[in-house]
């Protein structure tokens, strides 16, 4: 996704890069558009895929929030099978927050998107733990205090948890960070 090029400091010079790009945006207009039923639907889709990358990946324990851990794969090797993943949610909450839909964000989907970013929270790179930060603070704004509040409560229990990943509670700090931020923003406005 063009926002994970960025971060790290690249350029998707090739067509495969490109593809990627537009089936990442493809993904986030087709999700903007849906109701709450096909919404579930396509979190599943992504949550199971992050699971699959998660599992294939050298398991550990990370916890949080959304009960995922994270992975010891080399950071430097490959980029993560969970960037595009993250990439995905992440346009796509960025599209309903900047072009809200007819049909809103239900909390109903909160344990939908818990299972595609508890995985990305926990990630060893910093870029997707850094687009999984951002959608939880889009979240905080599309679905308002209730889950502010739940986020804020689990992030702060891990946070403390000395038995937790480094990467586990470095995401969700961050994710706290945003989440603190939008909803102050949220508040001013």
């Amino acid at each position: 996704c063009e926002w994970l090029v960025e971060l790290r400091g690249g350029s998707h010079a090739t067509s495969e890069g490109a593809c990627l790009d537009a089936a990442v945006g493809l993904f986030g207009a087709v999700f903007r558009l849906q109701t709450s039923d096909v919404r579930q639907q396509l979190l599943g889709h992504l949550g199971n895929a992050a699971a699959r990358v998660t599992k294939e990946s050298k398991p550990s324990t990370g916890g949080g929030f959304f009960g995922g851990g994270g992975s010891d794969a080399a950071k430097d090797e490959a980029p993560s099978g969970l960037v595009n993943i993250c990439a995905a949610l992440l346009g796509s909450l960025q599209r309903l927050a900047t072009k809200p839909s007819r049909s809103a964000l239900r909390p109903e989907l909160t344990p939908a998107f818990a299972a595609v970013l508890a995985p990305c929270l926990a990630e060893p790179d910093v870029s997707v733990r850094r687009g999984a930060a951002q959608a939880v603070g889009l979240l905080g704004q599309l679905l308002g205090a209730a889950y502010a509040d739940a986020f804020s409560t689990a992030a702060a229990k891990l946070l403390t948890d000395t038995k937790a990943k480094e990467e586990a509670r470095a995401g969700h700090a961050l994710a706290l960070g945003l989440l603190l931020s939008s909803s102050a923003h949220a508040a001013a406005a």
